[in-house]
């Protein structure tokens, strides 16, 4: 796609005549470098975390952004951190402006203040509600129904600076986490194209945070995936929703699984149980106790409200299955 045009009352504005810097790793923030090549922007480079090894050889994965910045030929740099000598690599490209998107470190005050339009973060909550590393995962934890995206100017601060735009989105009942993810991705990319051109023309003024409705939200531990059957069914599938697919729900069973047991007895070693989806069901039961029906392909546990029904689940080192299938691999 060429470059797009947009009227300035000094004249023609181009996108391909701005400098931009592009910092992000993750896959959510491909959509925003994707719509920006895609438009014609100029990206005078990539900046993303190193290559992470992975797994039991521990081999290293490059990020979802440099295999981006790869496809489309983008001079792309892998800094273990940003020193001064690294930021006097960007000052002599002088960027018009730094986009940031889900970076995954700490942007020092010497690099904030070298771009003419400062740096530009987009961040996947409505703030200041939710600042912080989780904030997806806390709307869905906490049973909101509306979220959104927040294009902002930042600061020395943790999702601190001035609004430039926000966007709003509906939490369906059916959102994990990866898929409130993607849509936000998404949305985030064309709020980004959208409001881009308007602040590199002045058109858009910052407006400052109201700091009194700040939350935080702090990295999610696989400690707090771990389901507590006394809490209401409601919460439990937040829950479950907000940890699908990482690090995902979990509760401990008795390896040899019968048919009934009750989670709050001490018989047999306990393994984890992964539960990525479930719904509400009318069976009673105690808190922590479940019933598996063969016949009917149920698994059902209690919770101190109304009963749940599991659909999707894991044990150790076996494949993630729908419960027709989990249940026939039972003994």
């Amino acid at each position: 796609m060429g470059a797009i045009f947009w009227k300035n009352t000094k004249g023609m504005f181009k996108n391909n005549n701005t400098k931009i810097i592009f910092m992000g790793t993750p896959e959510f923030s491909v959509p925003c470098l994707d719509a920006l090549i895609a438009n014609g922007y100029n990206i005078s480079a990539v900046i993303t975390k190193p290559d992470k090894p992975k797994g039991r050889g521990q081999k290293l994965f490059a990020s979802a952004i440099k295999i981006k910045a790869i496809e489309n030929s983008l001079t792309l740099w892998q800094p273990e951190k940003i020193s001064d000598s690294f930021i006097n690599k960007i000052k002599k490209i002088n960027p018009d402006v730094i986009i940031v998107v889900a970076y995954g470190k700490i942007i020092p005050k010497k690099l904030l203040e070298i771009p003419k339009f400062g740096c530009i973060n987009l961040h996947p909550s409505l703030l200041a509600k939710y600042r912080g590393s989780s904030p997806i995962q806390s709307a869905i934890l906490n049973g909101d129904k509306i979220t959104g995206n927040t294009l902002m100017l930042l600061d020395e601060k943790m999702d601190h600076g001035p609004i430039l735009s926000q966007s709003q989105i509906v939490i369906d009942n059916s959102d994990t986490y990866e898929i409130l993810l993607n849509k936000l991705a998404d949305q985030g990319a064309k709020l980004l194209i959208s409001i881009l051109p308007k602040y590199l023309q002045n058109k858009i003024k910052p407006v400052k945070q109201d700091h009194r409705r700040a939350t935080y939200t702090a990295k999610i531990t696989k400690q707090q995936a771990e389901i507590d059957w006394k809490r209401n069914a409601e919460e439990i599938l937040n829950k479950i929703k907000a940890f699908n697919p990482i690090p995902t729900a979990f509760t401990m069973v008795d390896e040899n699984l019968p048919t009934r047991f009750s989670f709050q007895k001490k018989e047999g070693k306990k393994i984890p149980l992964k539960i990525y989806s479930a719904k509400v069901t009318n069976l009673k039961l105690n808190p922590g106790e479940y019933h598996i029906n063969k016949e009917k392909f149920t698994f059902i546990i209690g919770t101190d409200t109304d009963a749940i029904s599991i659909l999707e689940l894991q044990l150790p080192g076996k494949k993630r299955v729908g419960i027709k299938s989990f249940i026939n691999g039972l003994k």
